[in-house]
């Protein structure tokens, strides 16, 4: 019968809705299950004898980061310091300076999973992006003379930052898109949606690796 009919719909958070093609009436759903492994099992919690019940027997974790090329490349370099240097914070970020890679782990020493990865551009021959160990810090919404960049986040003092590539000065027009290059006075160029996502979310003290 038309109203027996159900149609499962995955929604953005990895549960399950089941929505009646007749009425078009959504069923309450609990699910269990963690976010890794996505939902288990989804019942509904009206009467027994209206429950329903769904399995997900596998699932594959989206890729985050490209899975060829520079990228893969860093992130499969980037594995090693995830694993032993500890940070401040739930967060850890890997630069690779010979790749042109930005690699943000989540999680604690050893436990860690790789979150985001970004191509980026670091410092020119003659200003050399610093190799090391630092901390993030300071943060400043844009600046420039001649130009601006946005969202910058230091990892060395007030010098040396995460922020977008260069604009023309008070604009949102692109002076210089280069990524995936050695081209800047240091810092570490980002798409601006990408050097935004470490303004807002990277918190203080976060360990940051930087190395060829």
């Amino acid at each position: 019968a038309p109203l027996q009919k159900w149609k499962a719909k995955l929604d953005s958070d990895g549960g399950f809705s089941f929505i009646n093609r007749a009425s078009g009436k959504v069923l309450s759903v609990e699910a269990s299950g963690t976010v890794e492994s996505r939902v288990v099992s989804s019942a509904d919690t009206a009467k027994a004898s209206q429950r329903w019940a769904l399995a997900v027997s596998s699932y594959k974790k989206p890729q985050v980061g490209p899975d060829s090329g520079p990228g893969a490349i860093a992130a499969a370099r980037s594995e090693q310091f995830a694993r032993t240097i500890s940070s401040s914070t739930q967060y850890f970020i890997a630069v690779d300076l010979t790749n042109h890679w930005v690699c943000i782990y989540k999680g604690s020493a050893g436990n860690r999973v790789l979150f985001k990865s970004y191509q980026c551009s670091c410092g020119k021959p003659s200003s050399p992006t610093p190799t090391g160990e630092y901390t993030i810090g300071y943060r400043q919404y844009s600046f420039g003379s001649g130009y601006t960049c946005y969202y910058a986040t230091a990892f060395i003092g007030y010098e040396y930052l995460f922020h977008s590539v260069l604009y023309d000065e008070g604009t949102f027009t692109i002076q210089d898109g280069r990524l995936g290059q050695s081209v800047s006075e240091g810092c570490v160029r980002l798409a601006i949606e990408n050097a935004k996502w470490i303004y807002n979310n990277i918190p203080d003290d976060t360990k940051v690796k930087i190395y060829y």
